[in-house]
């Protein structure tokens, strides 16, 4: 079952996909030694859980795959593998690290989907992957808090976009709010987004599918490059 399914059986994985880094404070990520066990005795397992988990999760989503390697579990390295995955890309977008992830504090209600799925799935045949080989990350909890840095610090260029545009083109969000019930917004609006954040977008999208091949690559040579 993928990740996004499990989240309704269990509680625990909605905060895998995602982490606040505001409610922590920058300096944690600074400190590769805060483990998942760290985190929970420092702010309390039902904080971490509203707060979110991701990179500490994935440390240990990592750490499965590589047993399941070294054991030879073909079963639990596809799952591993996609769970992996999945976390990993969710923390290249920005919305995934800031608990204002969809705009709520800011009037922009609903700019997660818009960015995430609405404007991609516009544009996607217009951006460009480029074919690079997976590398060492190094240890790989520090690579994942400098991942979530470094999305998070592409936060304001999503939302500053979103601002200028609809204030430019005197949209009324309240028409269109609703992710089932409202209307998209109209395509002019995702034209200029493409214009003003297609770049970050395509360069998001290359870094999360680098980074993924490389914990993958890394959990297989870790574990002795095992054949199959």
């Amino acid at each position: 079952m993928g990740a996004d399914y499990r989240k309704e059986k269990d509680p625990e994985e909605s905060s895998r996909h995602f982490v606040d880094t505001e409610r922590y404070g920058r300096d944690l990520f600074m400190d590769p030694e805060t483990d998942l066990d760290r985190l929970v005795l420092q702010f309390g397992r039902q904080a971490i859980k509203q707060n979110g988990t991701g990179p500490w999760s994935e440390e240990i989503t990592f750490d499965l795959l590589l047993n399941a390697f070294r054991i030879r579990d073909l079963e639990s390295i596809l799952l591993y593998s996609s769970d992996l995955s999945h976390y990993v890309a969710d923390l290249h977008q920005p919305l995934h690290t800031t608990e204002n992830f969809d705009g709520q504090f800011t009037g922009q209600l609903d700019i997660h989907a818009r960015f995430e799925s609405k404007l991609l799935n516009r544009y996607l045949s217009r951006v460009s992957f480029n074919q690079v080989d997976p590398t060492d990350l190094g240890p790989v909890l520090p690579a994942l808090l400098d991942l979530v840095l470094g999305s998070h610090q592409e936060v304001d260029s999503v939302l500053r976009a979103d601002e200028r545009i609809v204030s430019e083109l005197a949209l009324d969000r309240k028409a269109y709010r609703g992710r089932g019930e409202g209307r998209d917004f109209p395509e002019v609006y995702f034209e200029r987004m493409f214009e003003e954040v297609g770049g970050l977008l395509e360069e998001r999208l290359n870094q999360a599918a680098h980074r993924v091949a490389s914990l993958w690559w890394m959990a297989w040579k870790q574990a002795g490059e095992p054949e199959f």
